[in-house]
């Protein structure tokens, strides 16, 4: 149960869309900055490497130093791979000793909430703050409907928390490839 919530929390912080009680996402309108960036942009080769590249000078110019990079699991093991069979890419992807990934020495986060093609790179300590109100609770009860005489147990599982976005130029995101 708490890694079912824990896991509908990742993608409510990476997507959720702000209606009903959904969080209001890093990926949601308004709490991030397009990269805008176009394929011609990039030069023809690592395009996805260069995109990432430059958003990272983008945010060190505006003086948002990166702190994350969150990629889709198959994009980043397509970066890896990529960064595997050529010279030039390879120093650029590493891993620290407890094995997380790290480009140009940025921690990256392959997260199954952030969608495929897509890429988010930020200062996200600066960008905004997650309000933890109340940390997972699992609950049990035979006390729902007629739970008690059909001999049934309820349960209810539920995590408090809100995330605010103040500062949206912290996060540039959009498409890894873009047209």
């Amino acid at each position: 149960m708490v890694y079912g919530v824990n896991k509908r929390v990742d993608a409510q912080l990476v997507s959720g869309d702000a209606t009903g009680a959904n969080l209001s996402g890093f990926l949601n309108a308004g709490n991030f900055t397009a990269h805008g960036y176009a394929a011609a942009d990039l030069g023809s080769s690592s395009q996805k490497l260069a995109l990432i590249r430059k958003i990272i000078a983008d945010l060190w110019i505006a003086g948002y130093p990166a702190d994350t990079i969150v990629l889709n699991p198959a994009d980043w093991a397509q970066i890896e791979i990529d960064a595997m069979q050529s010279t030039d890419n390879a120093a650029r992807v590493s891993y620290t000793s407890e094995g997380i990934p790290m480009l140009w020495g940025i921690p990256v986060v392959p997260g199954i909430a952030m969608p495929a093609d897509q890429v988010a790179v930020g200062a996200f300590r600066m960008a905004g703050t997650i309000h933890n109100r109340e940390g997972v609770v699992v609950e049990l009860s035979d006390s729902d409907g007629n739970n008690f005489t059909t001999n049934l147990i309820t349960v209810r599982s539920e995590r408090r928390l809100a995330l605010t976005v103040e500062t949206p130029a912290a996060i540039i995101a959009g498409d890894l490839t873009p047209a």
